[in-house]
């Protein structure tokens, strides 16, 4: 399942996963354009429900996803909202590299405990027994 719905993913996948969504929504557009009334078409569940759920996989597991890899804070996400804005924002994500710190198979470098060196009140360094 983390195939389809990932938590972090990389450049190449980030890519793939926005042409495909942008692709199967412009093609419900094109589809339901062709039929008779697209007025009376976009008004159907059929037409909204899929463009609905691409949408949002497309932000949370796409771009969201993407963020989290490159280690941008979510509120950056809102520049989405601004025309323009929105594909230089999808440009810094296509073009920027993973955060190697974020993976999971190094720990955490800020997490790490210090090492201490236990002094007493003089400064001086306990004696070993």
């Amino acid at each position: 399942m983390s195939f389809l719905f990932p938590h972090r993913i990389g450049r190449l996948s980030y890519l793939i996963r926005s042409l495909v969504c942008t692709l199967a929504v412009n093609w419900l557009f094109a589809h339901f354009e062709e039929l008779s009334s697209f007025e009376k078409a976009i008004r159907t569940p059929w037409f909204w429900l899929p463009t609905i759920v691409i949408i949002f996989y497309w932000l949370i597991f796409v771009i969201y996803a993407r963020s989290r890899d490159v280690g941008m804070q979510w509120f950056w996400l809102l520049l989405l909202l601004i025309p323009g804005v929105d594909i230089g924002l999808a440009l810094v994500l296509l073009f920027s590299k993973s955060n190697p710190v974020l993976d999971e198979k190094e720990p955490n470098k800020a997490l790490v405990p210090l090492p201490t060196s236990v002094t007493d009140p003089a400064g001086q360094e306990p004696r070993q027994p």
